[in-house]
């Protein structure tokens, strides 16, 4: 038994509960960080926390990998900025087809979505499900020394409230 975090996934309803594990040791390859209670469905995290209002009218979306990088996000956007953040969580996770479908929807009422994801590839997956019409500014985590700098790092490090801002400003001069 580690200590760990638990993750709540909500959708009306709470669908899955993932916990991160704190302790995990950095030598223990075979060790997961993450955990799902069984039977959890995990769809888009921190959709309970968007904004009601008519297709196209919202600013802007940052559609994200990973529910820490969310909360990270969130925490620097929350009566800042005129946005909204999601995570579909792992990357595999954005070719389901109903978390693309559910995605899809949610974009459309937004004037841009941010799509940030550590991977290339992902970031392929991901655009190839927004709709038509939606002004998407792609994003890839920042690489230095060989190591990625994701949201969740950049909050630690008191880099990611700038990195932010610019990325609203890019999206929305595109």
């Amino acid at each position: 038994m580690w200590p760990a975090l638990w993750i709540p996934w909500q959708n009306r309803q709470i669908t899955a509960i993932q916990y991160r594990f704190l302790d995990v040791a950095k030598e223990d390859k075979t060790a997961s960080r993450y955990e799902q209670l069984p039977g959890g469905v995990r769809y888009l995290f921190g959709l309970q926390h968007c904004m009601e209002a008519d297709p196209g009218k919202l600013h802007t979306l940052f559609l994200v990998e990973g529910e820490l990088n969310a909360v990270s996000i969130f925490q620097c956007i929350y009566g800042q900025y005129p946005c909204d953040v999601v995570s579909y969580g792992p990357q595999s996770n954005i070719t389901n087809k109903e978390v693309a479908s559910l995605a899809a929807r949610v974009a459309k009422r937004y004037r841009r979505v941010i799509l940030w994801a550590d991977e290339p590839a992902t970031a392929q997956d991901a655009m190839g499900i927004m709709p038509d019409g939606v002004n998407v500014t792609p994003v890839r985590s920042p690489m230095r020394d060989e190591h990625k700098h994701d949201a969740n790092y950049l909050l630690q490090q008191g880099q990611l409230d700038d990195l932010v801002y610019k990325l609203i400003r890019k999206a929305s001069t595109a």
